[in-house]
């Protein structure tokens, strides 16, 4: 809920405002209400709330003038002008001092309640953006939660915390959503947030989310404050992934990796590659998904046999000298690949197959077709594209297209497409008219933690950092 100060001579005018909006259904709670500017000064400068509607003329200190020394002392709390004069000349010296509006009384219902939301959409990405800003910073001073907590001032009164990440659809699906113990709350996107809890036992999934909930929540372990905030939002960004697994929304708990399961599952797949046998080869993959949710793994599980087989199969193709690639992946690169988890083995499936096969995996397709698929990510870029569905549309096989990609584009189709979208990205941060966070989205990532990694090894700079280093060339 965003917090509002009421500011005004007249009681009165306290009451017709309360009537008139619909605060609570527009996502905002009244904190204080006062009829004197100089304990409004003191409201502000301690609870920091995060609109002021205050009248523009009053006894010894105007609004305007209130305006004027919130922000000399550094404050960008928002200010909405409620008066009874209609001069242009007060609404332009208001805007001129970062009013966010100016309406007249009386209040009309109708227009305030789309001030109401304007300002909520204008709240909500002013949040986002310092978020970000604040994300990145812990993230990469890999600070640990004291220190964290201590820089931002809040205390805590249990030993141990948790990381809490939700992903959900729509505002309506989370914003009555109240975590228990929260310490600490960040957009991270326009459908995703982080949040630290202060808890005292660790968190069951299953009292988490209350049943009508449409969000998925990711969990991480239970750490005493001397763990790295770092390492607590990566298990929960990864138990968030379970929906991928388990094809539902609701609560999820963080478990490492489970290596000695994961690496019979590459020994079996292996066993039959070598001995050349696709029927069997077919058959483990077919037991794959459900072998996956009955010994709960999870995305880690899903990378670490990914890139277990990529380095087999690597070594195949040096001995046979055919320069075939699977690729390398990581737990965003399987997330932005495959929409299901049964889709993620059966790509995988055709590759390893290819390791098998030693028929011509052409199928008639010409450089042409291949060249029109590229033409087709040149312009869809920004979409969710798979490059399994794509192969598909312009009849080309798979492992062929992967193979034409690194002889005619001389990269993987990630790398393509990752090309793509930073360069794009680079040049919206140069303008500097988006957040970053609307960059990450323009450009096709919902998830800006996942931007902010792949731009920065990109680039070798944060985009905040990139988008500082050009504000003087604009």
């Amino acid at each position: 809920m965003y917090r509002v100060l009421l500011v005004d001579d007249e009681p009165l005018t306290f009451i017709g405002m309360k009537n008139v909006f619909n605060w609570k259904e527009a996502g905002f709670e009244i904190i204080a209400q006062t009829t004197n500017p100089y304990e409004a000064l003191d409201i502000i400068t301690s609870q920091k709330p995060d609109v002021v509607f205050t009248d523009v003329r009053m006894p010894e200190i105007s609004g305007l003038e209130m305006i004027k020394k919130v922000r000399e002392i550094g404050l960008d709390t928002e200010f909405v002008i409620v008066s009874g004069f209609a001069e242009f000349t007060y609404a332009q010296e208001a805007l001129r001092y970062g009013a966010f509006d100016y309406c007249l009384k009386p209040v009309n219902m109708d227009k305030e309640n789309l001030l109401l939301k304007r300002l909520s959409s204008h709240l909500k990405s002013k949040k986002m953006y310092k978020d970000v800003i604040i994300f990145e910073e812990l993230m990469e001073k890999r600070k640990t939660i004291s220190q964290c907590l201590e820089h931002a001032g809040v205390q805590s009164f249990h030993k141990y915390y948790q990381a809490v990440v939700v992903t959900f659809e729509t505002l309506e699906d989370y914003k009555e959503l109240e975590l228990e113990g929260e310490k600490m709350f960040l957009y991270l996107g326009p459908r995703k947030y982080f949040s630290l809890l202060n808890v005292e036992n660790a968190l069951e999934p299953k009292n988490l989310l209350p049943c009508h909930f449409r969000c998925t929540a990711g969990i991480s372990q239970i750490a005493d404050s001397n763990a790295c905030l770092y390492d607590l939002y990566r298990q929960a960004d990864m138990a968030v992934c379970n929906e991928f697994i388990y094809k539902r929304k609701g609560a999820y708990s963080y478990k490492p990796k489970n290596i000695p399961v994961v690496n019979r599952l590459v020994a079996k797949i292996t066993e039959e590659v070598d001995n050349k046998r696709l029927k069997e080869l077919e058959e483990v993959f077919n037991t794959l998904p459900d072998t996956f949710r009955q010994n709960e793994l999870g995305i880690e599980d899903a990378v670490y046999l990914w890139n277990r087989l990529a380095a087999y199969a690597a070594d195949l193709a040096e001995d046979k000298d055919n320069g075939f690639d699977i690729g390398f992946v990581d737990d965003y690169d399987i997330m932005e690949r495959f929409d299901t988890l049964d889709a993620y083995f059966a790509t995988l499936y055709e590759l390893i197959c290819s390791l098998i096969s030693t028929e011509d995996t052409k199928g008639g397709c010409s450089n042409e077709s291949f060249l029109k698929l590229i033409e087709y990510v040149d312009a869809h870029y920004t979409e969710r594209l798979l490059l399994k569905t794509l192969a598909a549309d312009f009849h080309i096989n798979l492992n062929y297209c992967c193979e034409l990609y690194r002889k005619i584009k001389g990269c993987t189709f990630s790398e393509h497409v990752t090309s793509l979208r930073m360069k794009k990205a680079a040049e919206l941060l140069k303008e500097g008219k988006l957040t970053i966070a609307e960059i990450a989205s323009a450009v096709g990532y919902d998830d800006y933690f996942y931007f902010n990694r792949v731009f920065s090894k990109y680039y070798d700079v944060s985009p905040a950092k990139y988008m500082r280093g050009h504000k003087g060339n604009r």
